[in-house]
């Protein structure tokens, strides 16, 4: 399920090819996901036109497209969640952190995401010496990033 959430996203965000939908949705059957869209999604062809029918299948899952701040914001969070089960490389997410929190409606707590990961960042980037240092860091600042927002949990 995971996989067809972070197409959602990526829909949402205008970054999924939709030629990858239908065999997203195979591999989502064979997973034990299913829904009715979903069954007719796997069953078209790459060049079929398949979006339509891939936001009707994720309705009928729980999870339906979210609007673009919302996309940016799991995204964020996606990241950080990644950052510390050790699934992405702290630079890599830090980054994606930081631009991510660069497209989300400003707010204080907003404003320090993107001040903090910036200079995490680019202190990993422009001091080799100190990366053990930064990625603790970057660590700490990924915990209190989803401390501070409520968990990435809804839908199936």
């Amino acid at each position: 399920m995971d996989r067809l959430r972070r197409a959602a996203i990526r829909l949402a965000l205008a970054e999924q090819p939709s030629e990858e939908l239908p065999m997203l949705a195979a591999e989502a059957l064979a997973a034990g996901v299913d829904s009715p869209a979903l069954r007719e999604l796997a069953g078209l062809s790459r060049s079929d036109a398949s979006q339509d029918l891939f936001v009707q299948a994720m309705a009928e899952l729980g999870f339906p497209i979210p609007d673009q701040q919302d996309a940016w914001r799991r995204l964020m969070l996606w990241e950080a969640e990644a950052l510390l089960d050790g699934t992405r490389q702290p630079y890599q997410a830090g980054h994606e952190i930081y631009w991510s929190a660069c497209h989300l409606e400003r707010s204080p707590h907003i404003e320090s995401v993107i001040v903090e990961f910036l200079g995490l960042w680019s202190t990993w980037e422009d001091r080799p010496a100190d990366r053990e240092t930064t990625e603790r860091a970057m660590h700490e600042a990924a915990a209190r990033l989803l401390a501070h927002h409520h968990p990435l949990r809804d839908g199936p």
